[in-house]
């Protein structure tokens, strides 16, 4: 079993705020081929920008931490 690396509270925020702000940076910083297709199998043009505000809507609403003094707010 792996053990986790133990992280400050600034660090983990600074990852949820980078995460928030881009959250497709990875597949964008290693030029990885995608493709999305419907149930049928079709093929779907992929918009990066509107996957990107689904997430962050989804992170926004999704955002309910245990403890409140560990929030991380989220700016739209």
């Amino acid at each position: 079993m792996r053990k986790g690396k133990e992280i400050s509270w600034e660090t983990y925020e600074k990852i949820q705020r980078d995460y928030y702000s881009d959250p497709f940076a990875d597949i964008k910083a290693r030029n990885i081929k995608y493709k999305v297709t419907d149930e049928k199998g079709n093929p779907v043009e992929i918009n990066l920008k509107q996957m990107t505000e689904s997430t962050q809507k989804r992170i926004r609403e999704n955002n309910n931490p245990v403890e409140l003094d560990h929030k991380v707010d989220f700016k739209k």
